[in-house]
């Protein structure tokens, strides 16, 4: 018994036989053999889809498997950033197999601290307009009569307008993006230090910093 034909060596076998059998259907209009020659187009053809739809699916796997890899690959460095060797994990639960409690567990967090910035930005906006507020009624107050009897308050009050103004557009500039290292520079410093105000008793019993 001869060894198998590897299946290129048999496509090629067929496609002869087939040439063959149409040779013999046209010199001798045999019958046997147009049904040969029939049969033999009919598989090479079948070879030729059965070998198109393994090279298609031998791509579909090398796709997947690059896929695969890439996915390993972006998992192993999810898991590095989560827990970085040799440092604390930085989630609160231990990584196993899966990591999409810690998926979820980052969403929620995700959720918290936006709302919680959300809540910050809405106070700060707040602090923002009764700082420019405050600094409008220093700096009228300091147009006041009353000034004229405190040698140097009106100064003072024009002062603590600007300061109160420099700082209402410090923090506005940092909310709206422009100055990300204001924090850094001391928004705010000494305006909501009462202790440091000088307080004008005025008409009608008020008090003005």
């Amino acid at each position: 018994m001869s060894d198998p034909m590897s299946p290129h060596a048999a496509q090629i076998r067929l496609a002869q036989y087939g040439e063959r059998a149409e040779f013999t259907v046209a010199t001798y209009g045999n019958g046997t053999a147009q049904a040969l020659h029939q049969i033999a187009l009919t598989l090479s053809a079948e070879v030729d889809r059965l070998t198109a739809e393994l090279a298609q699916q031998v791509t579909w796997s090398e796709n997947r498997r690059l896929r695969m890899v890439a996915a390993e690959t972006d998992l192993l460095n999810i898991r590095g950033h989560l827990s970085p060797n040799g440092y604390p994990r930085r989630v609160p639960m231990p990584l196993g197999n899966e990591i999409a409690p810690v998926v979820e567990w980052l969403l929620t967090e995700n959720e918290r601290l936006t709302a919680e910035v959300a809540d910050f930005r809405a106070n700060a906006t707040k602090l923002v307009d009764g700082w420019r507020t405050a600094s409008g009624e220093h700096l009228e107050f300091s147009k006041s009569k009353v000034m004229d009897e405190t040698p140097g308050m009106a100064d003072k009050q024009r002062g603590r307008s600007d300061q109160l103004a420099d700082c209402a557009n410090e923090l506005a500039d940092v909310l709206n993006g422009d100055d990300p290292d204001g924090w850094e520079h001391g928004v705010g410093l000494d305006v909501t230090d009462a202790g440091d105000r000088d307080t004008v008793q005025v008409e009608g019993g008020a008090d003005h910093a």
